[in-house]
């Protein structure tokens, strides 16, 4: 599904991504964790040809991330931290709007939207103005956009963050494993490592640009030489592995 090599990215004299090469195959959802500034954020903007790199390459469906960005785009969804909704008025016009771009059919559209949406109790919501939404509610359009249309692949940066409430977390656990289940591809970033625990097939580890382990939940821990019936093994896994305090 996706290839990197030797993907890197500078800003000035900072090295955000050094020198990453992986494969993500069809149908994985793979989550990436790091520290503050490990460039979680710049792996996933790369990887979603956001941004170009300071070197290295990266194809997608057997394509060029860059020289054929609008095929690739066509076929995929890119979350930000921070959604951006444009000069839309409500969440219903950005979503319509975000469905037109992906030539969603109108029918399809509005039966995604109306499920989608009573899934993340935004039923209620849809046609406020933003100024009468929570941090979370506006977390949640995005969340609905990024799954609205049909996609092969969907990047996601921090999805469990923003206020989203218990409900949309579960919500957005069952949307990436039904992704999984029709052969979708799922890359998205955390911090709350008790989901990347329970939603991801492999975890990226990342630090100062850099992967430093990879692989299933368990792998990590078992590097880490956490014991796997203690409390919060992968939050001691990452600390282990990020030269914390647990070992």
């Amino acid at each position: 599904m996706l290839t990197a090599v030797g993907l890197r990215k500078k800003f000035g004299f900072t090295r955000a991504v050094d020198g990453i090469s992986l494969e993500i195959p069809r149908g994985e959802v793979l989550c990436i964790i790091g520290p503050n500034g490990a460039g979680k954020t710049t792996l996933l903007l790369l990887l979603g040809g956001v941004i170009l790199p300071s070197a290295g390459h990266v194809t997608v469906f057997g394509l060029h991330r860059w020289k054929q960005n609008f095929e690739i785009r066509k076929r995929s969804t890119f979350l930000t931290a921070e959604p951006i909704f444009g000069m839309s008025p409500t969440p219903y016009e950005f979503l319509r709007y975000y469905a037109q771009i992906y030539e969603l059919p109108k029918a399809t559209f509005l039966e995604r939207v109306k499920r989608l949406a009573e899934e993340m109790d935004m039923i209620p919501h849809l046609k406020k103005p933003w100024t009468k939404l929570s941090l979370g509610m506006k977390k949640k359009t995005g969340l609905i956009a990024t799954f609205l249309p049909d996609a092969e692949l969907r990047f996601l940066d921090e999805p469990f963050a923003g206020g989203i409430d218990p409900k949309g977390m579960d919500g957005l656990y069952a949307w990436m494993q039904n992704a999984k289940a029709r052969g979708e591809t799922v890359v998205f970033s955390t911090q709350v490592l008790e989901q990347a625990e329970n939603g991801a097939d492999r975890i990226l580890l990342l630090e100062n640009g850099v992967v430093t382990a990879m692989g299933t939940p368990t792998d990590l821990i078992e590097r880490a030489g956490i014991d796997h019936t203690a409390t919060r093994p992968l939050y001691k896994a990452f600390l282990a592995l990020t030269a914390g305090e647990e070992q």
